[in-house]
């Protein structure tokens, strides 16, 4: 058999236990930077997905808001040229539905707003349209003659409020 020395490779077993500890201690230390590092990297990615998701949020919203809009601009002129043509404004926004009877006709698609509902409610020489959540939570819409739109968050919308401005 072998001494000592070629057993160990030329050291004794004091040097060895030396670099043995240092190889431990190394690896101790870097047990925290590496937990830090990867704590890191997750929170890095947490907010990489919350601000995707945000983004997607908002760009949908926003996409929603500009459909409502149009489609309330789409009944307020239909409301404008009912009166044009009739000398008044109709009871009913069911009126804007009848074959015939105004030009351009509004289709059934034109008043659907999922998750909305229309208020109507005329006089003589104006309207008030509103646009209502179903939930009573979000955007409320309003607008009249004037073709303006006004828009609210969590409180009906009437002709105080601030205009809609994107």
């Amino acid at each position: 058999m072998g001494s000592l020395e070629e057993v160990s490779g030329g050291r004794s077993s004091g040097e060895m236990d030396i670099q043995e500890h240092m190889i431990k201690t190394r690896q101790t230390a870097q047990t925290p930077i590496k937990l830090l590092i990867s704590l890191l990297t997750l929170c890095g990615c947490a907010i990489f997905v919350f601000w995707m998701a945000t983004g997607a949020y908002v760009a949908k919203q926003t996409a929603d808001d500009s459909a409502r809009i149009a489609k309330l601009k789409t009944v307020s002129a239909a409301l404008e040229t009912f009166r044009e043509v009739n000398t008044e404004y109709p009871v009913a926004l069911g009126a804007l539905l009848k074959e015939g009877a105004v030009p351009p006709l509004l289709s059934r698609q034109s008043l659907d707003q999922p998750g909305y509902t229309y208020e109507y409610n005329p006089s003589p020489d104006n309207f008030a349209l509103h646009l209502k959540p179903e939930t009573g939570a979000g955007a409320y819409y309003y607008t009249d003659k004037s073709g303006d739109v006004r828009v609210s968050l969590n409180a009906p919308a009437g002709a105080t409020s601030p205009l809609w401005s994107k």
